[in-house]
């Protein structure tokens, strides 16, 4: 029990971390920032994000968000499956302690009914009916608090994915991410630019003439 909460405040407090450095990154970013991943550090998780995704986009090849997302949820698990056994196994621990607690009080009552009545005997059997009660208490008092706060790590740790998968939806995609949809739309642009160009170009060539003819007169 001691141990899981230890461990669960060690990554309350590296969340925390976290969530600082995605909206030191976001204020970056939202500012037009040229490298907005050197404002966080390098380890935290929205500059590893970041530095893939411009990766991937140097190598030429698309981004596969719901890889990337799917890929920090399972790095992210291995550091919560210590705090997840220890929320599994409290009441199974409590459960051993009763039994093992009942086997005490069992072996003075056999002692009792087998005609070896003695004070020990009797002592046994109160002090393994006590042991089964404490440690069924304790164990139902030590999941209770404990789970409270498993919960709230989870809800803790769904926050972070999810703000971290949002500014990469709005922020670093539309810098890096080629898709069918964002070359078309590229390509629109670029046809449009060129009427633009090219309706410049008539205007000039119309003003160039005009020129033209006016020298012809002078």
């Amino acid at each position: 029990f001691l141990f899981g909460l230890g461990k669960l405040v060690r990554l309350l407090m590296s969340y925390m971390v976290e969530e600082r450095q995605v909206a030191r990154f976001q204020k970056a970013i939202e500012a037009e920032e040229d490298e907005p991943d050197h404002k966080v550090s390098e380890k935290s998780i929205i500059a590893r994000r970041y530095q893939m995704i411009r990766s991937l986009d140097a190598k030429g090849v698309a981004v596969n968000h719901s890889a990337l997302a799917a890929t920090l949820v399972a790095d992210e698990s291995t550091r919560s499956s210590f705090p997840r056994f220890i929320n599994n196994s409290l009441i199974l621990m409590g459960v051993f302690g009763t039994i093992a607690s009942l086997s005490i009080a069992l072996v003075g009552a056999s002692d009792l009914l087998g005609g070896e009545s003695s004070g020990g005997n009797m002592a046994m059997v109160i002090h393994g009916m006590s042991t089964a009660l404490s440690t069924t208490m304790t164990a139902i008092l030590c999941y209770l608090f404990y789970g409270y706060f498993y919960i709230k790590f989870n809800d803790v740790q769904t926050r972070l994915f999810s703000s971290i998968e949002q500014l990469t939806t709005m922020h670093i995609l539309p810098r890096y991410s080629r898709s069918a949809d964002t070359l078309a739309d590229d390509v629109a642009g670029l046809v449009g630019s060129l009427e633009k160009t090219a309706f410049l170009m008539q205007n000039m060539q119309g003003e160039m003439l005009s020129a033209t003819r006016e020298l012809r007169s002078v």
